[in-house]
């Protein structure tokens, strides 16, 4: 532990020297102003639309606190993908650099150089994605009807699932030492997770249901034990990208 805080400070120092930190604090936040605004907006940008639609007329029902949220979602994974390709030389850096080397020479232990990076993208990412929940949660209410439950802990599985692709993406940067590969995999998993969505069988167990799905906490057309099983899956799946990076990392000749 004594080793693992200075490092895992390092790299927010790091993120505020670069700017990435403030970076993307900008974007969630724009994001979560954006929510509610679109949503409002909505019937009026069809109305402006509607000269080039050949004349049709569009009656669009007035827009509700639900349609912010399903903006919110709607948003999750180009913030993801943002946050990642922000984050995607997290590893590949230090290790082109030669700092690496010699956090290890001063007796710095290979996992917890892997640990601590994981722990600092884990608390940024709940700093960035609770930013534009919380400014999408108190904005709705002023500009949108009607009242909603569960938005609270709605808000939990897409965040969860963006845990699972940020461990993906460490991952993919540590068994490929490039950025490049921090970037791909996680688009290769999703891709997958968009193919097994269309075979009967799995298709409620996999962990793309968390982000798939949460939008029907809000409707009631789904209870809270429908995500039972793909959080479980979740978890562990976090769990074996994480460990074999480490065991990975552990071998690799640097």
């Amino acid at each position: 532990m004594a080793l693992f805080k200075p490092f895992f400070y390092k790299e927010f120092l790091k993120s505020f020297r670069n700017y990435t930190f403030y970076i993307l604090l900008i974007l969630f936040s724009f994001f979560g102003f954006s929510n509610p605004i679109i949503a409002k907006l909505m019937p009026e940008i069809f109305k402006l639309a509607e000269s080039d639609l050949g004349g049709i007329t569009l009656v669009l029902p007035e827009p509700t606190a639900l349609d912010s949220w399903m903006q919110f979602f709607s948003n999750i994974s180009t913030q993801l993908g943002l946050f990642i390709l922000m984050f995607s030389s997290i590893f590949t850096i230090e290790l082109s650099s030669g700092s690496i080397i010699t956090m290890l020479t001063k007796g710095m232990p290979r996992h917890l150089i892997i640990t601590s990076k994981f722990a600092f993208l884990v608390v940024v990412w709940t700093i960035m994605y609770y930013l534009t929940f919380f400014i999408t949660y108190f904005y709705t209410p002023l500009l949108l009807t009607a009242t909603l439950d569960n938005q609270l802990i709605m808000s939990f599985f897409p965040y969860f699932y963006g845990i699972l692709l940020i461990s993906i993406s460490l991952w993919g940067g540590v068994i490929t030492k490039s950025s490049i590969g921090s970037i791909v995999f996680p688009l290769l998993y999703t891709m997958l997770m968009s193919a097994l969505s269309f075979i009967s069988l799995p298709k409620d167990f996999i962990p793309a249901v968390l982000s798939r799905d949460s939008i029907l906490l809000l409707t009631n057309e789904v209870s809270l034990s429908h995500f039972t099983i793909p959080t479980i899956a979740t978890f562990f799946i976090i769990i074996f990208f994480i460990g074999t990076a480490i065991a990975i990392f552990n071998k690799q000749h640097i």
